[in-house]
């Protein structure tokens, strides 16, 4: 009878392992869930080709930062949240997209943090070495908006203010570099 328990319990803990690894991080309430995309698990997407949702948020210095201004650029957004592993994973890669594009004023890389205070989250940044710019959106407006689900989820907005790119789950440093650069 224990070998039977123990069996049951090793597969139960796998399989939340397997779903948080794999499946990303799910956020929020579930009312909004009109607004996702509903092709976005097989490669389709509602709002690719639509005008992104236009947010003003602060980052961690208190200042306010909007999609509005941005306009005339390609910006790469990352929606995240410290408490989802595939969120904090790919942080070291956002950062070197972000040096990549620091000198170059037609490319914006941000991130916009729905979960944490940001003195956590300035700790967390402190602590790592990043310099990546974070917007905080604690009451995921900007997320709800965008049709943000689960985390991490990424986006890139053409110059235009148009989505042209949106990727539900762990994208990689090639994958988000290419969608930069297919925007341009």
């Amino acid at each position: 009878m224990i070998k039977k328990k123990t069996v049951i319990i090793a597969i139960f803990v796998v399989s939340v392992l397997i779903l948080f690894t794999f499946g990303g991080c799910m956020f929020g309430d579930d009312s909004q869930g009109d607004k996702a995309p509903e092709g976005a698990a097989n490669g389709e997407s509602e709002v690719e080709g639509e005008k992104a949702y236009s947010f003003s948020l602060e980052n961690l210095a208190g200042e306010e930062v909007s999609m509005d201004e941005l306009e005339g650029k390609v910006v790469f957004v990352k929606f995240w949240g410290m408490f989802c592993p595939n969120c904090l994973i790919d942080l070291p890669y956002i950062d070197d997209l972000h040096n990549d594009y620091v000198d170059d004023e037609e490319v914006e890389i941000l991130t916009v943090n729905f979960s944490d205070s940001p003195s956590d989250v300035e700790s967390l940044m402190e602590d790592e070495g990043y310099s990546f710019e974070v917007l905080f959106d604690i009451d995921e407006e900007a997320a709800r908006g965008f049709g943000v689900t689960g985390a991490p989820t990424y986006y890139v907005v053409d110059a235009d203010g148009k989505i042209v790119f949106e990727n539900p789950g762990q994208l990689g440093y090639d994958n988000a570099k290419n969608a930069i650069e297919d925007a341009r």
